[in-house]
């Protein structure tokens, strides 16, 4: 779980527990260990590793079994596929806009609510799912070839496109995979304006060629996020090699603004991706350039992705001054509705 996440998990705790009397039925000794804020939904997981849900529910995204069109109070994902009367042993969950992530401790990844783009993961045949199902293995390798397992497995990180319609996930070797909504290139696959029904392999992109695994997948990640449609991962920080530095690496589209600007909403700009150009889509990994537009952005032990901006946080170490524990952001840095001023770089 990324630093930023655990920052939010303990400010949005003390706001459920303030709540939780009201909660059907929550325990008044439950404990939240993670959260997460959707579009308009947000999703909890207890200490018993019970995940609940509140929120809307127009497609399905609250997993709870029926059609119920929204829920004020935290009610219990249904167990769905799991086939057990609800979902349990989950360690980690992510809320998107119209569907939902969750891994279990066993390394395994539900989703549930809309399936239009595939952000799934289960592959053609389901439009939506209103309680949870396994995402596919897709182009990950399973791990024992003489009896492949159909499911994507050895997860150590998920995260759904916040405001968007695409999923990522990172397994235990290091490899990151997207599916769903790819117009933009936001799955990482070398492609566009398609979509993607199960997970497929990042390319590298950009990232230099690791010679003790010489292939051409993004590797080494330790974490990644989902925009709405960008994608944003961070590689390991490690002193023996100098080819792995914690730095930053973004897909996606590279321009924001909306559709419609003619009705003066959001002013358009370029500068999503943190590399300083123009270029309007990458479809593979490019690493996000450093202060001022001076080498890159290195030594990166958290990140986040919101609609229109990312961001990004320094380790900090205490032997070394230039390492404080920096945040940094780019992207969109206007006020929206019609105004503001945009940087390509870093705020």
């Amino acid at each position: 779980m990324s630093r930023m996440k655990q920052i939010l998990i303990i400010v949005s705790f003390i706001v459920i527990i303030a709540n939780s009397a009201v909660a059907s039925n929550w325990r008044e000794d439950a404990e939240t260990i993670d959260i997460s804020g959707g579009e308009d939904h947000t999703l909890v997981v207890t200490r018993n590793k019970w995940p609940w849900a509140c929120g809307p529910n127009t497609w399905y995204q609250l997993g709870i079994g029926d059609t119920t069109e929204s829920q004020k109070t935290l009610v219990r994902v249904h167990g769905g596929a799991m086939n057990t009367p609800r979902l349990q042993d989950i360690n980690d969950i992510e809320a998107g806009w119209k569907h939902s992530l969750a891994l279990d401790v066993n390394s395994f990844v539900w989703s549930w609510g809309d399936n239009e783009q595939g952000q799934l993961g289960v592959g053609e045949g389901k439009p939506h799912s209103n309680v949870p199902v396994r995402v596919l293995r897709g182009e990950q390798a399973p791990p024992d070839p003489n009896n492949p397992d159909p499911n994507l497995a050895r997860i150590i990180a998920i995260s759904a496109g916040r405001s968007g319609q695409h999923s990522l996930a990172i397994d235990a070797n290091g490899y990151a995979y997207g599916w769903g909504y790819n117009k933009y290139g936001q799955c990482g696959n070398d492609e566009s304006n398609n979509r993607k029904l199960t997970p497929v392999r990042v390319h590298r992109g950009d990232q230099p060629e690791d010679l003790n695994d010489p292939n051409n997948w993004l590797k080494h990640i330790i974490d990644i996020c989902a925009g709405a449609d960008q994608s944003i991962a961070v590689e390991k920080d490690d002193p023996t090699d100098p080819n792995f530095n914690g730095c930053v690496y973004t897909w996606g589209t590279n321009w924001w603004g909306d559709e419609d600007y003619e009705e003066g909403w959001i002013d358009p700009g370029y500068g999503l991706l943190g590399t300083g150009s123009n270029v309007a889509i990458e479809d593979t990994p490019v690493k996000v350039h450093g202060v001022n537009d001076v080498n890159f952005l290195e030594h990166i032990v958290a990140i986040a992705a919101g609609w229109d901006h990312c961001m990004a946080l320094e380790k900090d170490d205490p032997w070394d001054p230039n390492l404080n524990g920096r945040a940094f952001t780019w992207g969109n840095n206007g006020s929206g509705w019609g105004g503001g001023d945009f940087v390509k770089d870093f705020a």
